[in-house]
């Protein structure tokens, strides 16, 4: 009894080490990240290939002049780029052979040498360490400044498994792309305008990128976004408006604001304060403006680049501002309540039915404003949202004959465009952000189109 009780254990133990070894995470790449990382880029390389129907030979054939670094890398397993707290930049990779990496990268001109138990590459711009299971690479270093990063490399690659709050927080996204980073760090053309009383480094984007099978989205979650302090803004779209707009746009865009709000905006913006002081001495624009109180819905009915037509829409809490029409200077009036002006030499028609503000620089579109025309619920996009906006790619292409005659030449590209439907874009009040692409036909089928085009030429 006592040898078979040994037995067990013993054949539960090898069955744990078993386990151990076959079930241990293989994604060592993660363990060098460096905790005070504060920003963070994660690419998830065979997900992103399978979820784009793509196969080995095809991704052979798009590194081609990196076939040696391919080979060496577990595509598999997950790829990160970091940003330190200090500022330095970083790249981390799983690898299958290190032997074969150090001589794919010593013929792109990297020096390597054996020094502290590790396997070292440097170049005039980065320097890199590297075991048997992953890479290290720090970029953007100079060569005399090398030397002093190697002893923070080499804690890192030793550091083991660890918490690092980044890459925590990215567990809420899904996707074959993911990155978290604090406002501050991306370019500045697109936060400049946000920099007003809000730190931007305590303002975080959380986002990811993947692939459905009709659709490419990427999704972000703002934490303490700069939208979320604008007193006015984020109540969710009512959806009075999408019935007075002409079917079938090729491009709208509606949001829910106070009017104060969206005129603090626009006079933060030069070239539009300026325009605001010439019409506010036409009309009362600034009041007008005021009085909005919900829904504005921008709609372009059809594509014309040499005449294009947009038309807005927006929810009036009063029309006060009609009170003072009589002593408008340079308004022609064309009703009760319509008004047309001519604004650097384009006529511009606006004014209130049903309680409805209009504005639109077709007379056209200004007869017919605020009439029902038969579109009767709130497009599912827009359903909870504060903004949502969609590009119907079909329209684009019904507008120009011509554009439609040149795909029909070239069958791989006239599937693949045929099976794009458009864009959707759309803003929660809690400031999660979804941009997406809509595919009439499954993604897979469409980069399948591409492929066979391209094996072509």
């Amino acid at each position: 009894m006592k040898k078979f009780v040994i037995a067990i254990i013993a054949l539960l133990l090898v069955g744990a080490v078993a386990a151990w070894y076959f079930l241990r995470p293989k994604d060592k790449a993660r363990e060098v990240v460096p905790a005070d990382a504060t920003s963070v880029v994660v690419l998830e390389p065979q997900k992103m290939i399978e979820e784009l129907g793509l196969e080995a030979e095809d991704v052979q054939k798009l590194g081609s002049n990196f076939e040696g670094m391919l080979k060496a890398v577990d595509l598999a397993e997950p790829v990160y780029a970091f940003q330190t707290e200090d500022g330095q930049s970083g790249l981390s990779l799983n690898l299958k052979d290190a032997e074969k990496l150090v001589k794919a990268i010593s013929a792109l001109g990297f020096a390597n040498e054996e020094q502290q138990g590790l396997k070292w590459i440097t170049d005039g711009n980065s320097v890199g360490c590297l075991d048997k299971d992953k890479l290290l690479l720090f970029l953007s270093v100079a060569a005399t400044q090398q030397d002093a990063l190697k002893p923070l490399m080499k804690k890192l690659m030793q550091q083991g498994k660890q918490d690092v709050k980044v890459l925590d927080e990215l567990g809420e996204q899904d996707g074959f792309l993911k990155v978290n980073t604090a406002l501050n760090n991306l370019p500045d053309k697109y936060v400049s305008g946000l920099s007003k009383g809000i730190k931007l480094s305590d303002s975080r984007v959380n986002a990811g990128l993947g692939i459905g099978k009709k659709d490419i989205t990427l999704s972000a979650s703002l934490a303490d976004s700069p939208l979320a302090h604008v007193e006015g803004w984020g109540q969710p779209i009512e959806g009075n408006l999408f019935n007075l707009q002409p079917a079938d746009p090729v491009f709208w865009l509606c949001f829910n604001i106070k009017g104060e709000t969206l005129l603090n905006f626009l006079r933060q913006q030069p070239q539009l304060r300026t325009a605001l002081l010439g019409l506010n001495m036409m009309a009362d624009v600034d009041m007008m403006l005021k009085a909005i109180d919900g829904d504005v819905l921008i709609t372009m009915p059809k594509l014309d680049i040499k005449n294009p037509e947009l038309l807005l829409t927006a929810t009036l809490a009063n029309a006060d501002f009609l009170k003072n029409a009589g002593d408008w200077d340079g308004i022609t009036k064309r009703g009760a309540q319509d008004f047309m002006a001519s604004l650097e030499g384009i006529p511009t028609y606006f004014g209130v039915r049903n309680g409805v503000l209009y504005l639109t620089n077709s007379q056209k579109l200004a007869d017919s404003a605020c009439e029902t025309t038969g579109v009767k619920s709130v497009p599912a996009m827009a359903n909870g949202k504060c903004l949502s906006a969609a590009l119907n790619a079909d329209q684009i292409i019904k507008s120009y004959p011509g554009l439609s005659l040149m795909l029909s030449a070239i069958p791989g590209v006239r599937s693949a465009v045929n099976g794009i439907e458009g864009l959707t874009l759309s803003v929660s009040p809690q400031q999660d952000v979804e941009l997406s692409l809509k595919t009439n036909e499954p993604v897979k089928d469409i980069v399948k189109d591409l492929k066979k085009l391209l094996n072509a030429l």
